[in-house]
């Protein structure tokens, strides 16, 4: 079937126009009719309204000729559909139009299967990531939040009673992606104990995990650690923080993820017990540093935290009277953004409200620092979240033995897409 070609090409990062029409071609077969023509340039705009508003609601009004194994292979269509655009983070308009029309032939059919429960999830996925585009007001992303949040509940209990128990690959990712939900609620508590949830059934199933699954354990494992950090248990925080660390530098070495990770980690120690233990942290930012001068000479972006990692090492520095060691430091910095040793692919698009840190000058300034840490100390989750997103901006991957999508799984690929504002997770997922 077109449909499942169309979700194997978005995993491989084929853009969203060579996908569509397989989408496409796959829904005129199924509803027997033809795609509506396209507008014309020459067209009165009243006439392209008309035309727009009628094409809308396209595929509703043929389902009612449809038999209801049809109307069951439109539903999986539909989910298909939303599964693509969610990875491709592209046209979600026209995939909400459709998942809308299948959640419909759901309820019609009384369907309750595997795809049943992988439908909510697309739907769940959906809500978030239209949200997150549009960027409205805090109360009405809260609210499609917990919306999110009862989907991925439907996907979790209709896979638990069709399985008679947890032991299913597709449970640790729901489970993950209601700590999600509930971490961007600002429940550190109820993210925390998901979260360890996800990772006791992952555990079990680490051994056949392909490296997609295996990403998304890792994912699990950074948020978990975010959460504990929230809740400023520094020693659990780094727990998971080094096991992340660890599996991600042997699962992708030299990469945007590992040196986040390694960023992450320093920013824990930098934090820890309200003193900071600035060895550790300066340790694990020089490796962060190592990684992204690694990209850099590789022809690949840098991280999307790439400016806070250069704004944290100044700031330990400061801290530690190491002022001495700042020129070094700042050559290092000016070497890995020099276009004359690599032209980038692709520019780092960082977050509007990250921190600056003012390169002109070879000395650290202790009165930006001091402003640097009030302002860190005013917002406590703005480095975490630059990574975020992943949670945030999110790319959605598409587990390859789940044919689901998740918040879980989010990629967050700084060096490719814009963070939402709104976003305070790495999501998860991606």
């Amino acid at each position: 079937m077109s449909a499942y070609e169309s979700l194997q090409m978005s995993r491989i990062k084929y853009r969203y126009e060579e996908i569509l029409p397989l989408l496409e071609a796959a829904e005129q077969e199924l509803l027997k009719t033809k795609k509506p023509e396209e507008t014309s340039d020459q067209m009165s705009l009243t006439t392209k309204l008309f035309r727009k508003k009628s094409e809308k609601y396209f595929a509703a009004k043929h389902v009612n000729s449809l038999t209801d194994a049809e109307k069951e292979k439109l539903n999986l269509l539909y989910q298909l559909w939303g599964n693509v655009c969610t990875t491709c983070l592209k046209d979600f308009d026209k995939a909400v139009e459709r998942i809308r029309i299948a959640y419909d032939l759901l309820k019609e059919l009384k369907l309750k299967n595997t795809n049943t429960a992988r439908f909510y999830s697309t739907m769940a996925d959906l809500i978030l990531n239209k949200s997150r585009l549009q960027q409205g007001n805090a109360l009405c992303e809260k609210s499609k939040i917990k919306e999110a949040l009862e989907f991925y509940r439907k996907a979790y209990e209709l896979r638990v009673a069709l399985t008679q128990s947890e032991h299913h690959p597709d449970i640790p990712v729901y489970l993950a992606n209601i700590g999600s939900c509930y971490y961007q609620l600002e429940d550190s508590k109820n993210a925390i104990e998901y979260y360890k949830r996800s990772l006791n059934l992952d555990s079990q199933l680490e051994d056949n995990m392909d490296i997609d699954n295996e990403e998304a354990y890792l994912k699990t494992l950074r948020n978990l650690a975010l959460a504990y950090r929230d809740e400023n248990r520094f020693k659990e925080a780094i727990y998971y923080a080094e096991k992340c660390a660890s599996k991600r530098r042997k699962l992708l070495d030299i990469h945007t993820d590992t040196a986040r990770t390694y960023y992450l980690l320093g920013l824990f120690y930098y934090e820890r017990d309200h003193r900071g233990d600035m060895q550790r942290a300066e340790e694990n930012f020089e490796e962060a540093l190592e990684i992204e001068e690694e990209l850099w000479k590789q022809g690949k972006p840098h991280s999307v935290d790439w400016e806070n990692l250069k704004r944290r090492i100044q700031m330990v520095l400061a801290r530690t009277e190491q002022k001495m060691k700042y020129p070094a430091y700042k050559r290092r910095f000016d070497n890995a953004e020099r276009k004359s040793t690599q032209e980038p692919k692709e520019t780092v698009i960082l977050s509007d409200d990250d921190p600056e840190v003012d390169s002109s000058d070879d000395s650290v300034d202790e009165v930006k620092v001091e402003q640097m840490e009030e302002s860190n100390l005013k917002s406590k989750c703005h480095d975490s979240n630059s990574s975020d997103s992943d949670e945030g901006d999110t790319r959605s991957v598409v587990s390859k033995y789940n044919c689901i999508s998740s918040l879980a799984l989010f990629k967050g690929q700084g060096d490719k897409f814009n963070k939402p504002k709104t976003a305070r997770k790495e999501n998860l997922h991606s």
